[in-house]
């Protein structure tokens, strides 16, 4: 549970250190400790069409439904336009969660750099259900903004290493009035 504290500044695309191992787990319905080298390759390649054609079955389905927008901040539609029905599901509880953040301070850094500090409530999940719950703690985070690029960053570092905006910067573009730069929908 300590171990993304200190690795939050690096790419890990959202995946999980667990994920890896249970990816691996999915590939038992194909092999187990009596296949042959010869069967394994075989096996790999039905594996890797099983899951190709699975992600297929994902991007129709994406294509002929489109998810509703929840909180209709603007970027939300920018979102909801270009990204996969799993990622702009994220992006929503990151929006929805921009009704908890209170705006309280802004510090003129340098020439074109302003600091922006907001008050956050603490998040936290259920080790049985899963489920994520509300606390009273409250945190502060930080968002760097340039204005000559109009690039942000916020200290959270979600954006770092998931490649999703945090619902920090997503609501300093609000209050700006600024528009999403492409940068950030990856």
């Amino acid at each position: 549970m300590w171990v993304p504290s200190y690795t939050k500044h690096l790419f890990r695309a959202g995946m999980k250190t667990t994920q890896r191992v249970e990816s691996i787990h999915s590939f038992d319905d194909y092999v187990n400790n009596h296949t042959t080298l010869a069967e394994f390759a075989e096996m790999y390649c039905r594996a890797m069409d099983k899951r190709a054609e699975t992600e297929r079955q994902y991007d129709v389905y994406s294509e002929a439904f489109t998810w509703q927008i929840a909180c209709g901040f603007p970027c939300e539609s920018v979102f909801q336009r270009y990204y996969t029905d799993m990622k702009f599901k994220v992006i929503q509880r990151e929006c929805s969660r921009i009704m908890f953040l209170h705006y309280f301070q802004n510090v003129v850094t340098s020439n074109n750099v302003t600091e922006y500090t907001f008050e956050d409530r603490v998040w936290c999940r259920n080790k049985v259900t899963k489920k994520e719950f509300l606390t009273q703690y409250k945190g502060n985070y930080r968002v760097r903004f340039d204005m000559k690029s109009k690039l942000a960053e916020c200290e959270c570092s979600l954006f770092n290493h998931s490649s999703i905006m945090c619902r920090h910067m997503i609501k300093l573009y609000d209050i700006l009035g600024e528009k999403i730069l492409d940068r950030y929908i990856l």
